[in-house]
């Protein structure tokens, strides 16, 4: 009975080490350094096109994105007028990924 309550209570502690929320943060500017307020960042699981967790920034550009999931991850952002970032694959981990300048797209909107 003993190790079927330790057992119980191993199994607990690794399902809640796995479920810990990891916190992204970064910032989003233009070529002058400008922060984007409202810009789309979303968090897409390697080798996906889905995104599974998103926000948008702040009028200072920053973002959080909080998720629990282990695994290997890429950040996607898009904003209008601007070529969308990718980032490299990483492994879920408390990271700052510092900021990110977004590059306009060179395209005018037809009216």
């Amino acid at each position: 009975m003993l190790c079927l309550f330790l057992g119980c209570c191993v199994y607990s502690l690794t399902t809640t080490a796995q479920t810990k929320e990891v916190l992204l943060q970064g910032k989003v500017t233009d070529e002058k350094n400008q922060p984007l307020e409202f810009v789309t960042v979303f968090l897409v699981k390697d080798g996906s096109k889905e995104s599974v967790k998103g926000t948008v920034t702040n009028a200072k550009g920053e973002f959080s994105l909080s998720y629990s999931q282990l695994g290997t991850y890429r950040i996607g952002i898009t904003y209008l007028g601007f070529q969308p970032y990718h980032s490299d694959p990483f492994l879920l981990e408390p990271i700052n990924l510092g900021t990110i300048i977004l590059k306009p797209s060179g395209q005018a909107l037809k009216g």
